[in-house]
């Protein structure tokens, strides 16, 4: 069955008509062409007009496309969650990278957004949090002697920072100030010059007023850091049985002493 273009005067077959309720064949008297093109001339033209009724109709609509909106869900949940998991499914590895993407590209605002829900729901977190700890004593258990394993320097400053604020001492050393001064003595212990499991050593000792900075922390062994404790650098290491005068200048020189004085303030 074919039929006559009102526009272009074509004579084409009824499947490249659209269904037009409001003529006598129900069949549009423009083909699909004709009547695309008149649309989009019809939009152009009427720009501005189309917009603004748009925008109007749909904040006029928005209380109740979002109640159709909610009640469509309330009665299509389980078909809903079934097509989610689907597509999940489908699309694991893609959703995976384009999330970790959008972590990456907005990882200041996810912060600031993640600070603010915490801020306002502080109370409903610890109760959450502590029902959870509750509940899973193993596998919690497990959680932190693997990530106590695996970021021993962080668990190291971390708990080093509480002690010494405990006293209000200045705690300011960082990871990578730490691993900076460990490449300074080579991974080595600074008193004795082992390639040993390595401590963070108060030149100046906590109990006499040592802070946690930059500028009083070096690398020592167990065995050194016991050997020392809380005596006087310059009183101990001269009679340890590992000094080496070399050892002495470069320990100096590092936390910058001049004449057993320190020249800079202790905090970075």
């Amino acid at each position: 069955m074919n039929k006559i273009c009102t526009k272009c005067g074509r004579e084409l077959d009824i499947s490249m008509f659209n269904k037009d309720k409001q003529k006598k064949d129900s069949i549009s008297c423009r083909c699909k062409k004709c009547l695309k093109q008149w649309q989009r001339q019809h939009h152009n033209e009427n720009k501005e007009r189309i917009n603004k009724e748009h925008k109007e109709y749909y904040e006029e609509s928005k209380c109740r496309r979002r109640e159709h909106n909610k009640q469509y869900r309330s009665d299509n949940k389980e078909m809903i969650i079934r097509q989610k998991k689907e597509y999940y499914e489908e699309n694991k590895k893609a959703i995976s990278e384009q999330h970790t993407d959008y972590c990456i590209k907005n990882k200041l605002i996810i912060a600031e957004r993640n600070k603010n829900r915490y801020d306002k729901n502080k109370v409903m977190y610890a109760i959450i949090g502590k029902e959870y700890r509750e509940n899973n004593i193993e596998l919690v258990k497990k959680r932190h002697q693997k990530y106590a394993k695996e970021n021993k320097d962080i668990i190291s400053v971390t708990s080093q920072r509480y002690r010494t604020r405990k006293l209000k001492l200045p705690a300011t050393l960082t990871i990578e100030q730490w691993d900076k001064a460990k490449q300074t003595f080579n991974n080595k212990c600074a008193y004795c010059n082992r390639e040993l499991p390595l401590a963070q050593e108060h030149f100046l000792a906590l109990s006499s007023g040592g802070e946690y900075t930059y500028n009083n922390i070096i690398p020592s062994c167990k065995s050194c850091n016991s050997s020392k404790g809380n005596r006087d650098f310059f009183a101990w290491y001269k009679g340890y049985k590992y000094y080496n005068k070399g050892r002495e200048r470069k320990i100096l020189k590092y936390l910058h002493y001049n004449n057993n004085i320190q020249q800079l303030a202790f905090s970075i």
